[in-house]
């Protein structure tokens, strides 16, 4: 059985930050250095838990069964920006 957690009061969040990115298959440098450096990237959901070395959301979560869904962890270096949503 999972824990009971009281969800109400968890801070929605819009989270900026920086992805790697990876690339397969033969280019030359500048192709693949354009192409694949790095990716933009936006996320939001409620804080379940923010340390020093992470910032995790989950999309969903369930007040009735305490449970949440679609985990995030992302890396502090990566975070570019973090908007308080209402």
């Amino acid at each position: 059985m999972s824990e009971r957690v009281n969800f109400r009061g968890l801070k929605k969040v819009e989270i900026e930050w920086i992805d790697s990115c990876a690339s397969k298959g033969w280019g030359s440098r500048d192709f693949h250095l354009k192409e694949f450096a790095t990716s933009s990237c936006r996320s939001t959901g409620y804080v379940i838990e923010d340390n020093k070395k992470y910032l995790a959301i989950a999309q969903s979560i369930s007040d009735d069964t305490h449970n949440i869904s679609d985990l995030i962890s992302i890396p502090k270096v990566a975070i570019t920006k973090v908007k308080i949503l209402k």
